[in-house]
């Protein structure tokens, strides 16, 4: 089936990713030292040297997930800064900047569709670990989705047999 992805009409006057990051620094940065501090560094690092031109509403979850997979960091680190992307993103809906429901689809319900359309394509399931920045197996399993009629076929070919 093919899908047709309609453009989002985004809102006027969407705040780039550095407008929105020097924002929440004043505003919402958490308090404690060593959290402040590493999110300091995630942020200088690599979120603003990569998205910091960009307007936050332009931000899209494959793009987004391609670049964290190509970073040569552990998958914590990862896993940490789109912590902070989500971060930002929540900053943005509880101030107002972007729909709340906009920001839902980006990189929640966004990463989980790349992860099944990453394992659907590439039957890889390593391989999705290493995208997604999972070391745990059974953190990577939740994105294989067994279609229905695989599933009735299977439950079709194990009747019990009949007792003697």
């Amino acid at each position: 089936m093919f899908r047709v992805q309609l453009p989002q009409p985004q809102p006027p006057g969407a705040p780039t990713v550095a407008v929105l990051v020097k924002r929440y620094r004043t505003e919402r940065m958490p308090t404690r030292t060593d959290t402040k501090r590493s999110y300091e560094v995630w942020i200088s690092n690599h979120i603003m040297p990569k998205w910091g031109d960009c307007a936050i509403t332009n931000l899209e979850p494959r793009p987004v997930e391609l670049w964290l997979a190509s970073l040569p960091l552990a998958p914590k680190s990862k896993a940490h800064i789109r912590g902070v992307l989500r971060n930002l993103w929540d900053f943005a809906a509880w101030s107002g900047e972007v729909p709340r429901e906009q920001r839902n689809s980006m990189l929640y319900c966004g990463r989980n569709d790349f992860g099944t359309r990453v394992l659907k394509k590439t039957g890889n399931l390593k391989l999705v670990m290493q995208t997604m920045g999972h070391v745990d197996v059974k953190t990577a399993m939740k994105y294989q989705h067994p279609e229905l009629d695989i599933v009735r076929s299977a439950l079709n070919d194990t009747q019990p047999a009949a007792r003697a």
